[in-house]
């Protein structure tokens, strides 16, 4: 005969494992709908449901609920490809978002030296947007966004923040 408080604790696991699983499925289905909009050209809608995703990896990761790394993956290339098509559009804003949006799964796989990369390449954008303006106050304002962006995240060498401090004056004069 089983005491109670062994029944209890083995019906609590086994309602712990299949919660598990249906958090696993749910981030799979979410990826397969992600996928299919995607491949049918709609990039744009595919931004916010990647942001829950990432909602759900940092409760995973409090919880140790380990997802499949191919899918971590799949989401990753597929932010990499709208970024990098936003980023030819010269939409900049929608091209930082996407790369914002993949710093929970590298997170959640605990690679830091990805996410400086990626903090750097949003960085970098900002640079470029101001590169493509023509208004001097402008591009000082965007100068000293990724100025701004650089400090916050802690990846600016002494060489970017005199450069970067050099053009908001140039542009402010």
């Amino acid at each position: 005969e089983i005491p109670p408080f062994c029944l209890k604790i083995s019906i609590a696991i086994i309602i712990w494992k299949s919660y598990k699983e249906k958090v696993i499925n749910l981030f799979d289905k979410v990826i397969e709908y992600i996928q299919y909009e995607v491949d049918k050209g709609d990039k744009r809608w595919s931004l916010d449901l990647i942001g829950e995703l990432a909602q759900l990896l940092d409760y995973a990761k409090r919880e140790k609920i380990k997802f499949d790394k191919n899918r971590l993956n799949q989401v990753i290339s597929i932010v990499d490809k709208n970024s990098d098509y936003y980023l030819h559009q010269s939409n900049f804003h929608l091209a930082q978002s996407y790369l914002k949006s993949k710093i929970p799964f590298f997170d959640y796989i605990d690679n830091y030296e990805a996410i400086k990369r990626t903090h750097l390449k949003i960085a970098s954008y900002y640079e470029k947007e101001a590169e493509s303006r023509a208004e001097p106050i402008v591009k000082s304002s965007f100068y000293k966004n990724a100025l701004d962006y650089y400090l916050d995240n802690k990846i600016i060498t002494p060489q970017k923040e005199n450069k970067l401090k050099r053009l908001i004056r140039q542009n402010n004069e």
